[in-house]
């Protein structure tokens, strides 16, 4: 079951300390500046995959833990930009906070995260049945291009909330979609196999838009965003693009046309937090993400958030964490 999302603005991540890195898995645990692979994270976790443009993998107790501490470089870094991924929960729970929100998910649902929302922390229990898809940008640009009735801007609009809820009839025509996806995957000698790929792709999206457009009808939801909803949307877009580089709430409201003073009060209706409180929120997340990376200094993480010193970044770390970050750094970080 879907529960009601909660807002808060401090996470700690904490790594189970008995987990076994594998070679392929301290690669990406390191690889902070590059781009996250999906060929990588398919030879890691056994998925079966086009390159590094789409894979599937089945988790289950056998591989959840790996999939666990992936899950930390392929949502909390800025390396998920150019992915798009779905994680259809079969049983167990997921938790994800998802722009500051938390969401926890059951059987028969799904989590949708697209390089628009900021994740704070994802996880899935030791019970964690499910499939997991993930794809880059460009794969999903070349499978709906000229394509109908689909759209960039219905799939944008479908992916407003990331956590859904699906009935056993919707979520076997989800699961069969995925599966097929799979199948074909898995046909290495299939001679139109991308081609068919793209195709088995294409009817995914479809019949996902359809439920949800069917849902929002039904519950007569269907009506057109508000202007207060459309800045937070844009106003979390921006902040993912710029928050290591621009800390200033004025950055944002300038962009989006509005008064700072606007900008915090849309989002203190929505959150309870003010532009401010999201910014620093966004700046500690990416923070706690590098300081857990063993190659990364102090003094670089403080020219990647662009603060003037080390000395004013652990003065910003230690408000807002309760401990300087060289001390976050010897107790979280990832050996």
């Amino acid at each position: 079951m879907l529960s009601l999302p909660v807002f808060y603005s401090k996470t700690i991540f904490i790594l189970n300390n008995s987990i076994i890195f594998t070679p392929k898995l301290k690669k990406m645990a390191n690889n902070f500046n590059k781009e996250f692979s999906i060929s990588d994270f398919a030879e890691s976790i056994d998925a079966a995959h086009l390159g590094n443009d789409l894979a599937f993998a089945r988790i289950d107790s056998a591989n959840i833990n790996k999939f666990n501490v992936i899950a930390d470089d392929m949502f909390l870094t800025k390396s998920r930009n150019n992915i798009i991924s779905t994680l259809l929960i079969l049983s167990g729970e997921v938790t994800a906070s998802v722009d500051y929100i938390k969401y926890k998910m059951g059987k028969n649902s799904a989590l949708n995260i697209s390089p628009f929302k900021i994740i704070t922390e994802l996880k899935a229990d030791s019970d964690f049945v499910g499939y997991i898809l993930i794809c880059s940008k460009n794969f999903l640009d070349d499978t709906i291009l000229d394509k109908k009735p689909i759209s960039l801007s219905q799939l944008l609009s479908a992916n407003e909330k990331p956590g859904k809820e699906f009935t056993p009839s919707e979520m076997l025509v989800i699961r069969t979609s995925m599966e097929r996806i799979e199948y074909y995957l898995r046909q290495e000698n299939h001679f139109l196999r991308k081609e068919i790929i793209h195709n088995a792709f294409h009817n995914f999206i479809l019949e996902s838009i359809n439920i949800i457009l069917a849902n929002e009808s039904r519950n007569n939801s269907s009506v057109k965003k508000s202007n207060k909803e459309t800045f937070i949307h844009k106003f979390v877009s921006l902040l993912v693009e710029h928050g290591d580089k621009e800390h200033n709430p004025a950055f944002y409201a300038d962009k989006l046309c509005i008064s700072v003073q606007y900008l915090s009060l849309i989002l203190k209706e929505v959150s309870g937090e003010t532009a401010n409180t999201w910014i620093a929120g966004y700046l500690i997340t990416r923070a706690k993400v590098m300081l857990r990376k063993p190659d990364m200094t102090i003094q670089h993480i403080t020219e990647i958030l662009n603060f003037s010193d080390q000395s004013s970044f652990g003065k910003f770390f230690k408000k807002h964490v309760g401990i300087p970050p060289k001390k976050y750094k010897e107790e979280y970080a990832v050996y």
